[in-house]
């Protein structure tokens, strides 16, 4: 037990401040030496549960022990005001309201502990297990049927952020701040949307060689006809410049007006179709209405930690069950010129990958 007093008399015991207690261990750890060493008893767990709650309580609550063993009520400013303490066998419980309920007796008065306590975290732990590795709310449900841990809930959440089981099966896979836009976002040295495009149609027949390929274009019109390679060139570009100068603001009847806006006008940015690499320009001032709308990082706004050498990760995949992610060593990182990584390369079982920080879920940090 963590910080638990050593029997000066015989070094390597513990001690109690009770000597049939400690006599009982002494006698106890001899008897674990011994062929017929089979001497425990309920009792001996009970009393020696009841030991370790004193002297915890003792060590985190010897003010409040001292006012109530002079029969007076614990101070506004005590962390244990609102439980109303009472002390039951020299065990601090709570006090509360619900004497007169028809539930067990240390359901009703439940022991205190320090949620900074080695027994508190053991406890938590132990339950969190036995339950299966339920979440938090189930875990101090189960806890106040016996224990009051003041501050249990980020006692759990700590105990939750390192249980690996946990991680497997609900950890989040790494992030890092939103990276700056590419040269090529901000700088494009061709017109909006050169490299996109939509397939809006159904299959058709087009003779290649001696074979016929199926296509998707415009079925209705080519109906049973069969086009070569030349032919469809002629009609992709036909149906191309017929899509793309369909109106995309409602055309106005005032003579006065410009003509509507269509998809040519941005293709085509206007009057300049070629412009030297690096001089094109936004629809509207020269990109300043455009490029500031993209300064905010609208998540992963914040570093976050970086994936250091010796992290195990599980590697995520999402084609296959969670439980069957494979795990592995993170052995060399990738950072960018501000220092934050964001690619890193793992050693697995069978082989070694490199994946981006949002492909893995960390389950323990490096030491």
């Amino acid at each position: 037990m963590e910080d638990w007093p050593e029997n000066p008399d015989h070094p390597g015991d513990l001690t109690t401040e009770n000597p049939e207690v400690d006599k009982e261990m002494r006698n106890f750890k001899a008897g674990l030496l011994r062929a017929d060493s089979r001497k425990l008893m309920v009792e001996n767990l009970r009393e020696a549960e009841q030991e370790i709650l004193r002297y915890c309580q003792r060590k985190k609550f010897s003010k409040e022990i001292s006012v109530l063993q002079r029969c007076e009520g614990v101070k506004r400013s005590s962390s244990l005001f609102k439980l109303n303490p009472v002390l039951q066998e020299g065990i601090l419980r709570v006090g509360g309201r619900l004497s007169r309920a028809t539930m067990p007796e240390e359901s009703k008065r439940p022991a205190i502990l320090d949620k900074d306590l080695h027994v508190a975290k053991l406890i938590l732990r132990e339950i969190h297990e036995n339950l299966g590795h339920s979440g938090r709310n189930h875990v101090l449900s189960k806890l106040r049927f016996k224990y009051w841990i003041p501050g249990a809930n980020s006692a759990m959440q700590r105990i939750l952020s390192k249980c690996q089981v946990c991680r497997c099966s609900h950890g989040a896979a790494g992030q890092q701040q939103m990276a700056d836009l590419l040269r090529d976002r901000v700088l494009p040295d061709e017109p909006p949307f050169t490299n996109t495009g939509v397939d809006y149609f159904s299959p058709f027949e087009v003779k290649h060689r001696r074979s016929t390929v199926k296509r998707k274009i415009l079925s209705a019109t080519l109906k049973l006809q069969t086009l070569d390679e030349e032919g469809l060139h002629t009609l992709l570009c036909e149906a191309e410049a017929i899509i793309n100068s369909r109106p995309i603001t409602k055309a106005s009847s005032d003579p006065n007006d410009l003509e509507a806006l269509t998809p040519n006008h941005l293709l085509l940015l206007k009057t300049k179709p070629s412009l030297p690499p690096g001089r094109q320009t936004y629809p509207g001032s020269d990109g300043r209405e455009y490029l500031p709308q993209l300064q905010e990082r609208h998540k992963w706004s914040r570093p976050s930690r970086n994936f250091p050498i010796g992290d195990i990760v599980l590697i995520v995949d999402d084609s296959a069950l969670r439980n069957s992610w494979v795990m592995g060593k993170v052995i060399q990182t990738v950072p960018d010129k501000f220092g934050l990584v964001r690619q890193v390369q793992i050693k697995t079982k069978t082989s070694t990958l490199d994946r981006p920080i949002r492909k893995i879920c960390l389950l323990q940090k490096a030491e």
